[in-house]
């Protein structure tokens, strides 16, 4: 089993330490536990690439590569040859700008393919766990916010392109979502530290990730 999991943040500042990483680092080990050596697990940190906007000149109609955005190729052909993927989003504006450029490419080959009569968009069908979070405390109202703002727009641009979007039930149908348990200022810096429940995390987590590979 071959998995990718995108974690979406753009702070280059914290890089593995991102709290987008980590969640990646926790879907690799649970994989990783309940598959073993089967399965083959890569996190793309998106903060590490350089990806450009698309400028739907047509030219990924035949081929489903980007002339101008390599680092856009290199990810799409993990993506392609994974059995499933899963995307740690947080909330930004409210969805990180690296990410809307990859779903962008993803939007217009699909489309071109669909014009073009052609078979095989490779990303059709292709399981996708989603898992949001946001730097506010946890509560029902942040949870709900960070399910309609980032896990309803995500899950419906994937699933326009053909992918397979698995949740947790009906109560989470499109993945999972988390906040922070609090903030501490930290001296001399502007943005304080945020602190989370690991434990609670990978407790969230885990249903979603059995649910993928199973």
């Amino acid at each position: 089993m071959i998995v990718t999991c995108i974690a979406a943040s753009n702070v280059q500042r914290r890089g593995s330490n991102s709290t987008s990483t980590r969640v990646c680092g926790l879907v690799k080990d649970l994989i990783s536990k309940r598959v073993g050596e089967q399965a083959q697990v890569e996190v793309i940190a998106l903060s590490d690439f350089e990806l450009k906007p698309c400028v739907m000149c047509g030219e990924c109609a035949n081929t489903a590569r980007c002339i101008y955005d390599h680092a856009f190729n290199e990810i799409f052909a993990k993506i392609s040859q994974s059995d499933a993927l899963f995307i740690v989003v947080p909330h930004y504006a409210p969805i990180p700008a690296k990410l809307m450029m990859l779903f962008e490419k993803f939007q217009e080959m699909a489309f071109l393919h669909y014009l073009a009569k052609k078979k095989g968009y490779p990303l059709v069908g292709k399981k996708v766990g989603i898992i949001a979070h946001g730097g506010q405390p946890e509560s029902e109202e942040t949870l709900t916010y960070y399910a309609n703002e980032l896990l309803k727009p995500v899950a419906n641009s994937l699933a326009s392109v053909g992918m397979k979007i698995i949740g947790t039930g009906a109560d989470q149908p499109q993945g999972v979502v988390f906040g922070i348990t609090g903030m501490t200022e930290q001296a001399g810096k502007l943005l304080p530290e945020f602190t989370h429940d690991w434990d609670k995390i990978r407790a969230r987590i885990t249903p979603l990730v059995e649910a993928v590979i199973k």
